[in-house]
Formats: structure tokens, sequence, C-alpha cells
């Protein structure tokens, strides 16, 4: 279906979906409809870190594949779209053009249909039957957001939107326009692009996808202790809260999976401002980025990075002991 001015965001035809290629590089160049919910630090699968990372494409080739999940939602979205007509009466039309916004260049969205009669987008949506409870209330505010930037590029009033859950159950909603809601995209898209423009990363939030992120940021390591670095002083409420939380463990009140997800948020700020150094100095203290493994016998193999905390002089202590040990190990 041509857009046929009523749709008047003002915004530009970018590409089709249908080459998928291209419209994957185009997407590098702003922020998808789909991934405003990353910026705002509501989306359960991707960190605003994440997104950063992919957009500055330090994920290498096979970090950013469409998973299992997205893949079937992806294959399913006509058959939503068909199931919505006939359920409503409201004719659609497919779209599949990404669109960008002329007033904020990064502002993208992928239409996946639009609605005959008005010329308003359609959203097709599979999902879980786990996550059954988010539709409760209506449309799922992480997918609202990804409406409101819909709305933002198209200038369009109102969005539909339909969804399968766990392949038994549709249901539809309509999004209306919230001008308050949009301002707030507009602010938090506007600064993340200025990171991704500026290599400026935003901060980790303590999740998996933060983690990865983190790791392809800070793969080139340094592990010279000659060459370590002074941490910001900005960085000694970080430094102290993370100790904080260390003691908290030990309080039997404290909630340990609280507690755990904050220490990796706290851990992850201080090594993705070590930049791959493995130690680094802040207010007398010595920072090391340890790279643990788990030999996998019983349970799964796994690799991780852990921050401790010491002094130069106590670490220069445990080395001089590990090397004379060594020493007296070879001479016997």
């Amino acid at each position: 279906m041509a857009f046929d001015g009523r749709l008047n965001g003002p915004f530009t035809v970018v590409c089709s979906s249908g080459d998928r290629d291209l419209w994957l590089q185009q997407r590098l160049t702003g922020i998808g409809a789909s991934e405003i919910s990353a910026v705002m630090g509501c989306n359960r699968y991707e960190a605003a870190l994440h997104l950063y990372a992919r957009k500055i494409r330090a994920l290498g080739v096979g970090e950013d594949e469409i998973g299992e999940p997205a893949y079937w939602g992806s294959r399913l979205e006509r058959l939503v779209a068909d199931e919505f007509s006939i359920r409503t009466g409201l004719q659609h039309e497919w779209q599949g053009d990404l669109l960008r916004s002329t007033i904020y260049p990064w502002a993208l969205c992928t239409l996946d249909g639009l609605v005959v009669a008005e010329g308003l987008p359609l959203e097709c949506k599979t999902t879980t039957v786990y996550l059954e409870d988010d539709w409760a209330d209506g449309t799922p505010h992480y997918y609202v957001l990804q409406c409101q930037q819909q709305m933002l590029v198209t200038g369009a009033a109102r969005c539909y939107v339909a969804c399968l859950i766990g392949g038994q159950r549709f249901v539809w909603d309509i999004v209306e326009r919230d001008e308050a809601l949009i301002s707030q995209l507009i602010a938090a898209g506007t600064e993340f692009w200025r990171r991704v423009q500026e290599q400026d990363p935003p901060a980790p939030d303590g999740s998996d996808s933060a983690e990865q992120a983190l790791r392809a940021l800070t793969k080139e390591r340094d592990e010279e202790l000659e060459h370590r670095i002074e941490l910001d002083a900005g960085l000694s409420n970080v430094a102290e809260a993370l100790e904080q939380v260390k003691w908290q463990h030990k309080d039997a009140s404290a909630s340990v999976k609280e507690l755990e997800a904050k220490r990796k948020q706290l851990q992850q700020t201080i090594r993705l401002a070590m930049g791959g150094a493995k130690y680094a100095e802040l207010g007398g203290w010595l920072f090391i980025d340890e790279v643990k493994t788990r030999a996998g016998y019983t349970c799964a193999p796994a690799t991780w990075n852990e921050l401790q905390r010491t002094t130069l002089e106590d670490l220069t202590a445990k080395n001089t002991k590990k090397a004379k040990t060594a020493e007296r190990k070879r001479a016997a």
C-alpha cells in the first residue's frame, strides 16, 4: 500500500525489509521502534549497553543474529495480520518499508501493515503463554513504546496492535498517541544517539545482555600491572556501594537475588570504565578484572569476569610469595 498522505510525519522511505541485508544495515543508522524500549530501560531481552554495542558494530559476526522466537514471530506476522482483519472487519495491506523521521533522523520504524480505511499502522506480535499476564491490561508498556515511536515517525494518531499468545489466544488493541510519552522518547533517543555518535557508552544494568556487550567493548585487554590506569574519582561512590553490597550479602534479611543483580551492575560500571585494562587504581585501592573459568564436570563449563579489590602492596607481596614457591618447586 502506498502512503497516501494521511501519515504526515514527516518521514522518508529508506528501504524495504524485503531486502533483509540492506534493511539490517540501514537499521544500524538509527534507533528502530522495536529498539526504543531498550533505550528506555524496559526491554527484558536487551540492555541499552547491548543496543549501543550493536549500533557501533562492536558485536562480532553471529552475535546479532535473529533468535528462534524472533524468527517464528516474523514468519507468523502475516497470519496475525490476516486474523486481525477477520476479527475486526478492518482490511489491511502489508507494508514492510523502513521509515526515517526527517525531524529526528535517528528515529526509525518498520510498519508491519496499514489499516486501509484509516491509513494507520498495524503492529503484529506473537508471544509465549508465559507472558500472557503482560497483556492483562492491554498492550504491554514495552510495545506501547514501540507504537509511540511509530507514531512519532509517521504522525499517526493511533496504532492498531494484534498479538497471538501461546499460539492459541488472539488479542488486539488500539494504542492512542501520547504526546507526553513521545516527548520522553525524543529526549531519550536523542541522548542515546549522541552517545553512539560520540562513542560514549551508556551505563550497564547488570544483565547478561550488558555483560555480553561489555566483553565485546573491552575485548582488547591489557594484562600488564605496569599499565594500570587511574579511574576517575567520580567512581568512588560506585566502589563504595560495591563494598557495601559485599557485606550486605552476609545479612540474612537481604534479598540475595537483588543484591547479586546490584553487585553485577556495580562491577560492570567499574569494568566499563577500565576499558579492557586488567588493573586500575582508585582511592588507594587496586581493582583487578579477573577472568574466571569453570570446567564442565557436573555442570556446564563457564567463563566470567570477577572484579577484585586489593592494594598494590598486597598484590606485590602475593606475587612475590607465589614466585618463591614456584622457585622452590623447581629446585626440588
